[in-house]
């Protein structure tokens, strides 16, 4: 039998492991995802959601991922569906750097397979993307203060328009902006012009990218690049968060990794890119494959869309019920010109979620502390 000292110790070790800041809540998707395995042919645009400048990967509060399959995060003039797929232009904006889209996908992924069929513009300055991105997160292990405020872990798919033969591959891990040691440069047969099917299967231990369901790349946790990173102390620089799915491009005429400005074709001021499909398959914590993960009340099921239910936030609200005429998502707000500065990665913050989730963890954090109290006592 245990001594009243001896039980409280054990118990104060629950607590701490409770609080801990590498992990989060078990109810929390930005930590335990909230996958559902499918596969989606982008040419409806009555699943995704338009609401100009949504902080990256926020809980949006009442947005129902039962009902809503993507966010057009910004710049949704620029989104629309042709019987390809979904088409997001990038378009000349004065002096500044060109205007472009973002399409997160509403659920977070923890582990699981993604494929997306796409083509992207062969023109040099002009990067198209397909990448898991999580939100930067608190995690007492690391200075985060030398990481990208903007960026959690990630992990891409990016075409260089100046390359349009080949296409990179990357990995970040807490929003450290390591650039280099652990990217990859891989050939495209035909070129990035033509639809081809990428993939990203992201496993606890290993992550592999696939062009036309082909290998390309495997990197592990063990691999020398992971354990060589100055800021992780020893620490696998590899990810081990829920992401969500995004589809970008970007320009920025200061970045010659890129291609600085863009090459505009004569008598043109824009290009784009078609993304097809997007297939997810889900993995469970022992990396099966399951038609949904995790089994909890923030993972719905899938909601059949509802005959003329609108896909516009209006003032920053799911608005009534009412017919929407074309296939084109019009702006939510006069904004529509707002573009986030391109830095290469898509960018992620702290997110707000949802009022019950965060008195749920100040009933956490009080019970916690008052329960410190009672061992000071026995203690």
């Amino acid at each position: 039998m245990y001594t009243a000292k001896q039980f409280a110790l054990i118990l104060l070790s629950l607590v701490s492991a409770q609080n801990s800041t590498s992990s989060g809540p078990s109810d929390d998707p930005r930590y335990t995802g909230s996958c559902l395995s499918t596969k989606y042919n982008l040419t409806d645009m009555s699943r995704i959601f338009g609401l100009e400048n949504i902080p990256a990967l926020a809980n949006i509060p009442g947005l129902d991922v039962g009902r809503y399959d993507f966010t057009v995060d910004y710049n949704t003039h620029l989104v629309n569906v042709t019987s390809e797929g979904l088409q997001l232009t990038i378009q000349k904006n004065g002096d500044q750097n060109p205007s472009a889209p973002r399409v997160s996908t509403t659920r977070f992924i923890h582990y699981g397979k993604i494929s997306v069929t796409l083509k992207a513009p062969a023109i040099s300055g002009i990067v198209t993307t397909f990448i898991g991105m999580g939100p930067q997160l608190p995690d007492s292990r690391f200075d985060l203060s030398k990481a990208n405020p903007d960026g959690g872990d990630e992990i891409d798919w990016e075409i260089l328009g100046k390359d349009p033969m080949n296409i990179e591959t990357n990995v970040f891990f807490r929003g450290f902006q390591e650039l280099g040691p652990r990217g990859g440069y891989h050939p495209v047969k035909g070129g990035v012009a033509e639809f081809h099917k990428y993939t990203i299967d992201y496993q606890k231990d290993k992550i592999t990218w696939l062009i036309d369901d082909v290998a390309v790349r495997t990197y592990t946790k063990t691999d020398p690049t992971a354990l060589n990173s100055p800021n992780t102390h020893g620490i696998p620089f590899f990810p081990d968060r829920a992401m969500k799915v995004q589809f970008s491009l970007w320009s920025d005429k200061t970045n010659t990794w890129a291609g600085g400005a863009p090459a505009w074709p004569a008598g043109s001021d824009s290009a784009y890119a078609v993304y097809k499909d997007i297939e997810i398959q889900c993995y469970d914590d022992n990396m099966n494959p399951v038609p949904k993960w995790p089994l909890n009340s923030q993972n719905p099921d899938y909601t059949p869309t509802a005959p003329g239910q609108p896909t516009i936030a209006v003032n920053g609200t799911i608005p009534p019920q009412a017919a929407v005429g074309g296939q084109s998502i019009a702006p939510a707000t006069t904004n529509a010109a707002a573009n986030p500065s391109a830095t290469g990665a898509s960018g992620s913050s702290a997110s707000s979620y949802p009022t019950a989730q965060a008195s749920s963890s100040l009933a956490l954090q009080i019970s916690s502390g008052l329960f410190a109290l009672l061992l000071v006592n026995i203690l």
